[in-house]
């Protein structure tokens, strides 16, 4: 995925957009006020629309981490211009910069920007102010000496996928109602291009959870395949594709795993449900609880080394975990010829039977609830309310 500009200038991909679309009668909210607004609104990354960009140190500020971008529009160009050189004066300009609309349509495609700061929207409607914002995005509008704080709802049928296989019980069908055809792209993000088409797939798993896209992805060069990989963890905003963070992944299987030949167990580490990611950042290491707006640890699932799938159902964490290291990273290739080492891989380098364990745990204290020894096949592991199958 390659980042893009859209008509208004803005860069997709690399952190969270802030727009500020400002009028020509604005009262400037000032430095403090922009953090407090960014604070108020509990949007942790995105696009953010404010009506009044008359203080160009107050649009820098709204940039409150690399994870936002800020965007502001007035109707003024004697305005865009001044604000456009102080921004570059300061040094901030392109996560942070300014542009001319009409002050009627805001220049967005619906469901692209986190928040909206307006001061008096003039002659913008509430329904055109809705439209652009994503689901569970927030406008702040200013009325007399207060902020007014309205939350765009998650609309009924839009479904999530948690799982590899879209939620616990392995059933890979979803329950939206808004799957259609495709009209047009909504964002694109880096990189072009995977590492190599014969050799191990660069994107290892991808799910989504209010709003925010997760996957695994291998960073590294894609001059040479011989070069070492950089396996992240890294998280956007499903309606924008801004990043909101990257976790580095100290070992994961060998770059040189052959063309079509999985290992299947690797899309199943990652799971995202509610504000949590479970997941491993290493392929022996224990489970992880991230925070899903931050990415930082909230806790490691004690006795889950060797964890290889993650099941999370009604408030349970369930693991399937290995008793010793797994043999994946220690694969090398036997041939020149691509479909020679996938033959090779697929039916020596699988499981062969080893005894196994299933773990379950409290998904919000952490605390280990059960742990049962047993053969359990690759990739079988699903769960419901009553039973856990495998």
């Amino acid at each position: 995925m390659a980042a893009t500009t859209n008509r208004t200038g803005l860069r997709h991909g690399v952190g969270v957009l802030a727009i500020l679309a400002c009028s020509v009668a604005v009262s400037p909210a000032g430095a403090q006020e922009a953090a407090a607004l960014v604070r108020q609104s509990g949007v942790a990354g995105g696009l953010v629309v404010r009506l009044g960009c008359d203080d160009a140190t107050q649009l820098a500020q709204l940039q409150a981490g690399p994870q936002y971008f800020v965007h502001g529009l007035d109707t003024s160009p004697q305005k865009v211009d001044l604000a456009r050189r102080k921004l570059l004066k300061q040094g901030v300009y392109g996560p942070v910069s300014v542009d001319l609309w009409d002050g009627k349509h805001l220049p967005y495609a619906d469901n692209l920007v986190n928040l909206i700061v307006a001061d008096e929207p003039a002659h913008v409607s509430q329904a055109e102010l809705l439209r652009v914002l994503v689901p569970n995005g927030v406008l702040l509008q200013k009325q007399g000496q207060r902020w007014r704080k309205t939350v765009k709802p998650w609309p009924k049928g839009m479904d999530e996928w948690t799982h590899y296989l879209h939620d616990a019980d392995g059933n890979p069908a979803s329950d939206d109602q808004f799957v259609a055809p495709p009209t047009r792209l909504q964002w694109i993000g880096t990189p072009r291009w995977s590492r190599h088409h014969d050799h191990m797939a660069s994107l290892t798993a991808m799910v989504s959870s209010k709003g925010r896209l997760f996957y695994i992805l291998d960073e590294g060069s894609r001059a040479s395949i011989q070069l070492p990989s950089k396996w992240r963890l890294v998280a956007r905003d499903a309606f924008n594709g801004v990043i909101l963070w990257k976790r580095d992944i100290g070992r994961w299987n060998t770059r040189h795993y052959p063309l079509k030949s999985g290992p299947a167990h690797l899309l199943r580490r990652l799971v995202a449900v509610g504000d949590r990611v479970y997941v491993t950042l290493d392929i022996d290491g224990p489970a992880l609880i991230l925070d899903a707006a931050t990415g930082k640890t909230l806790m490691t699932l004690e006795g889950s080394q060797y964890t290889r799938e993650i099941v999370v159902s009604d408030g349970v964490v369930f693991l399937v975990a290995d008793n010793s290291p797994s043999r994946l990273p220690r694969w090398r290739r036997v041939s020149t010829y691509v479909w020679d080492n996938t033959r090779k891989a697929n039916p020596e380098w699988g499981w062969h039977g080893e005894p196994r364990k299933i773990l379950a745990y409290d998904a919000r204290t952490g605390r280990q609830l059960w742990k049962v020894d047993s053969p359990v096949a690759p990739c079988s592991l699903a769960v419901d309310a009553r039973r856990v199958v495998f």
